[in-house]
């Protein structure tokens, strides 16, 4: 029985020991990382800027088209562009009714195998917090994205992510860190910080993402250089502070973003130039009766669909004239090379200063008084380039220190952790 009680001890000792010195890895995405935010003193990140000076960054991580949330960050957990794992905008385009406003929350979307699967079907435990695509994933620890939005899920946030979570994580959490609901994004923020300070500490996931947003919604709302992005800057770097502290020496921390941003003074409402010709018809409502051209938006770009194949010639002479209103046409040939929309006619990416926008009932062009930020653009523009910072992760060497695609991590964390 002595015996049988040392070899215990001395068995439960070898694995603590493996545990800790188990290869793990954490990645978070800063939603709206730009470069110069770790690049340039200017900025309030001390944090993330003392990481990567001491550590490995990237000068420009370019992201795939649309530079929009949902295809980047499914593009980072599987190495691929929008045209082969699925995720082709934000929000989903229907052939009979055209635009929706249903977001590709849920993981059934996607068409290739994410990370979080791969490490999961190897039998180890994975775990996610409000990552893009990732509802009713097949996650040990899962914290969805997910929001109210009316005609699809009704309630507050927090009730959503309560009920789509794993094994009751959530309320797991806030009982064992002492939280509260969150009401905002800077509060939801701070909670997921908690989440997965937590996570790490006492579930040790092989693999854990971490989606932060706020400094994406204060540069969509007051622009490149606000006060406001400023003040959520600082904000994001105490949280990437806060989460350092519990990082060893075994664990990669990734951190990068999913795209950059652009200011804005003047939308292009695409759709009003097919409304005018009898190519979209609608409702006193707005709702759409019936459409023949379509313009699918999302950001600072716009897919176009085509129904009625007799009208292709007019429809691309006509968006091409009109690229003096403020965007640039995108060829079916090029967005075959940038592997995205794969069933539309062409796409418009919006110039410096300009955005898109969708309305029929509205002037073609409009003009604000204030800044906006915006993102979605061509990945060639210099604007829209995020970034990277490794910490423990094993890249000098290895990959570009100036320039890298976003579709080279997945592959970067299976080697990492010898998968």
């Amino acid at each position: 029985m002595r015996v049988f009680f040392i070899l215990l001890i001395l068995f439960s000792c070898q694995s603590t020991n493996k545990s800790s010195n188990e290869k793990k890895v954490l990645l978070i995405s800063i939603d709206g990382l730009r470069p110069e935010f770790y690049l340039n003193k200017k900025y309030p990140a001390l944090t993330l800027q003392k990481l990567a000076q001491e550590n490995f960054a990237v000068k420009e991580m370019i992201p795939v088209f649309p530079s929009v949330t949902y295809p980047n960050h499914t593009t980072i957990i599987t190495g691929v562009t929008p045209d082969q794992h699925g995720i082709l905008s934000n929000t989903i385009f229907n052939w009979n009714d055209g635009p929706t406003t249903e977001w590709y929350w849920d993981h059934k979307y996607i068409n290739v195998k994410t990370l979080n699967m791969i490490l999961e079907e190897k039998g180890f435990e994975t775990a996610s917090i409000h990552w893009p695509v990732t509802l009713n994933a097949n996650i040990s620890y899962l914290i969805p994205e997910i929001f109210a939005l009316k005609g699809w899920y009704e309630g507050t946030t927090w009730d959503l992510v309560r009920k789509y979570d794993s094994n009751n994580i959530v309320d797991e959490i806030n009982r064992e860190k002492n939280l509260s609901e969150f009401k905002n994004q800077k509060q939801s923020d701070a909670w997921a910080t908690e989440a997965a300070i937590y996570l790490l500490n006492k579930k040790k996931p092989k693999l854990t993402l971490l989606h932060l947003t706020n400094l994406d919604k204060s540069q969509h709302q007051s622009g490149r250089e606000s006060l406001k992005t400023y003040k959520s800057l600082k904000n994001i770097d105490e949280h990437i502070r806060s989460i350092y502290k519990h990082i060893d020496q075994n664990t990669c921390m990734m951190i990068l973003g999913d795209h950059g941003f652009i200011d804005f003074k003047e939308t292009v409402n695409i759709n009003k130039l097919f409304f005018d010709r009898d190519w979209i018809r609608v409702k006193s409502s707005g709702e759409i009766v019936s459409w023949k051209v379509i313009a699918q938006k999302s950001g600072g770009q716009a897919a176009v669909y085509i129904k009625d194949k007799t009208l292709e010639a007019e429809v691309k002479a006509l968006l091409i004239k009109n690229q003096k209103l403020g965007y640039n046409y995108v060829s079916r040939s090029e967005l075959d090379k940038l592997g995205a929309y794969p069933e539309a006619f062409a796409a418009i990416s919006a110039k410096e200063g300009f955005n898109i926008g969708s309305k029929v009932d509205s002037t073609l062009t409009v003009k604000y008084e204030t800044v906006g930020g915006q993102h979605g653009h061509l990945p060639s523009h210099q604007k829209m380039q995020t970034g990277l910072i490794a910490v423990n992760c094993d890249l000098e060497n290895k990959i570009s220190k100036n320039k890298i695609k976003n579709t080279e991590i997945f592959n970067l964390i299976l080697n990492f952790l010898n998968i």
